[in-house]
């Protein structure tokens, strides 16, 4: 399951222990099809120096169409198997996302780092995120995904909290 916390009123991080290996970790950030199984679908993939464009159900979380059901950005690093990094673009949202692979045991820690949001979006990104990595959690371990509404409002209370107790300075 993923542990999150607030890094300071722009930044959020999760940090999730998956049973699969960096390399097939890597496959479900980049590729197409496995990308569609836990976070949006993408077109074109993710690769060294692309463009990203991500496109978010909104069905479950309606809010999410008005707030950008599609994300762009532009890949800044992508170090395979192991460090991927894009901006993160919608119509409200200029910030950053890195995602950093390493080996945990017989799976992988992931630690998904994302910076630069107004502090009004920092908790709801960092519930997003643990909700997200909870599905691509179940999708490796041969479980059936939680419900995405469900498992993002059980988070949210303890972002909400972290983000709280975080000094502005």
């Amino acid at each position: 399951m993923s542990n999150g916390k607030v890094i300071d009123t722009h930044t959020v991080q999760v940090v999730c222990e998956l049973a699969a290996t960096v390399d097939e970790t890597w496959h479900h950030l980049t590729a197409p099809e496995a990308l569609a199984k836990w976070l949006a679908v993408s077109k074109t993939g993710i690769r060294d120096g692309g463009e990203v464009e991500l496109l978010f159900d909104v069905e479950e979380v309606p809010e999410r169409e008005k707030a950008g059901a599609v994300i762009d950005g532009t890949v800044s690093e992508f170090v395979p198997p192991r460090r991927l990094a894009y901006s993160w673009t919608d119509p409200s949202v200029d910030s950053r996302v890195v995602f950093d692979l390493e080996p945990s045991g017989e799976g992988t820690r992931l630690t998904v780092t994302h910076s630069a949001l107004p502090v009004d979006f920092v908790a709801r990104c960092g519930a997003g995120w643990h909700t997200h990595l909870a599905i691509l959690s179940d999708h490796l371990a041969g479980r059936s995904p939680r419900p995405f509404l469900e498992t993002f409002e059980a988070a949210l209370p303890d972002f909400e909290a972290e983000l709280a107790s975080v000094d502005p300075a």
